[in-house]
């Protein structure tokens, strides 16, 4: 509890103290080590996370919290198939969507590997455990996609491998994970002759005050929602995304002889643009930049292709289509996020306790009409 001037360490952690998949073994889970090129780096770590409070790892059994995770990969079935979750947008659902399988299928992949490994099941007889839940799975999973951060300086990769190919390993690092996020933070994290970590600022600090981590200064709340389940209010990067399901409606919409259903179809299912529908996080989306207010690359470059795409079918010079495109795109979302918030409540099938994570939900839905309706 003394004053820090900038540059002075704020914190120390012995680098022996970091949870990495690189660092772990794991020969029992899922019948393999955990460098199988099958999982993720994520997923591994998810593993190794299980496995260490299995055994009473000092910080994960103690400091992690226990209880349950609400997200939209614990969120019962039965709520995500009823109102107001069936009226999201649908950017918002299928991206969910794709999240919900992501981490059920994963679980769904290691609960049957467990059953079915006679060497798992007599290790488990051994410690006199159960087999792993689902709850642990998504317990699991929540704290590693909540508290990991990108370490590149523990990357052992080649050097000749493309570094646009190159992931930075995922790292658990004790007592990093405690600080709260905010943008502009200042704080920033450095590996000291290996040895440790030290987290350093750019800013003074005084004693008594809180320790904040930007956990990227560039993510809207969407992405926040997804890792870390909390938004931020009137976030300066807030964004609004479009599928390309969303510009060929309404493409079809303005232009139903140029871009009729059948057209739509066999652009939908067009080997070229598949990169634009293939199920994934990180998939390619269409965005506009809500505090600019302005069209992203992304969409320009979207909104540009329907209009390659109108001349190629016959109808050359179509020089208002992007516009109108773009028009249309956010008056129907306008709509959506209007008709979705109209009764946007907690479902009877949860308890009280999902409350903020309802309440998260519906800022983010309520940030981007606010912005939306002033274009």
């Amino acid at each position: 509890m003394v004053d820090r001037s900038p540059g002075e360490p704020l914190l120390r952690i012995p680098l022996n103290e970091t949870i990495t998949v690189q660092n772990s073994f794991l020969p029992h889970l899922a019948g393999q080590h955990t460098s199988s090129p099958d999982w993720t780096e994520e997923q591994k770590l998810t593993m190794i996370i299980l496995d260490l409070k299995s055994k009473k790892h000092p910080y994960i059994s103690t400091v992690f919290p226990q209880d349950q995770q609400y997200s939209i990969w614990t969120l019962p079935k039965e709520a995500w198939e009823t109102e107001p979750f069936t009226r999201l947008p649908r950017c918002y659902r299928q991206t969910f969507q794709i999240t919900r399988d992501h981490v059920h299928q994963f679980i769904e992949t290691m609960i049957k590997n467990n059953n079915n490994n006679d060497e798992q099941t007599k290790y488990d007889q051994d410690r006199n455990d159960d087999y792993y839940s689902v709850d642990d799975w998504q317990w699991a999973f929540s704290m590693v996609r909540s508290r990991s951060i990108a370490v590149p300086e523990m990357d052992s990769s080649s050097e000749e491998e493309d570094d646009h190919k190159r992931i930075p390993p995922l790292a658990l690092i004790p007592g990093i994970d405690l600080c709260n996020h905010q943008f502009g933070a200042g704080t920033y994290l450095q590996l000291i002759n290996n040895e440790y970590w030290s987290l350093l600022s750019s800013q003074p600090y005084s004693a008594g005050d809180q320790i904040f981590l930007s956990y990227g200064d560039e993510k809207d709340n969407l992405k926040l929602f997804l890792t870390y389940g909390f938004v931020v209010e009137d976030n300066p990067n807030a964004l609004a995304f479009w599928t390309w399901q969303d510009l060929l409606d309404v493409a079809h919409s303005i232009r139903p002889g140029t871009f009729t259903e059948r057209i739509c179809h066999s652009l939908m299912n067009h080997p070229q643009l598949q990169i634009y529908v293939i199920p994934s996080e990180n998939k390619a989306t269409f965005s506009y930049d809500l505090k600019e207010k302005n069209p992203r690359e992304s969409l320009q470059n979207g909104l540009a292709m329907l209009s390659n795409l109108a001349t190629q079918l016959g109808f050359p010079g179509d020089t208002t289509l992007p516009q109108e495109a773009l028009d249309g795109l956010i008056q129907k979302r306008i709509d959506d996020l209007r008709s979705c918030l109209d009764d946007f409540r907690r479902p009877e099938c949860l308890s009280e306790d999902w409350d903020p994570f309802m309440t998260s939900m519906r800022l983010i839905l309520q940030d981007e009409l606010k912005v939306l309706a002033t274009l």
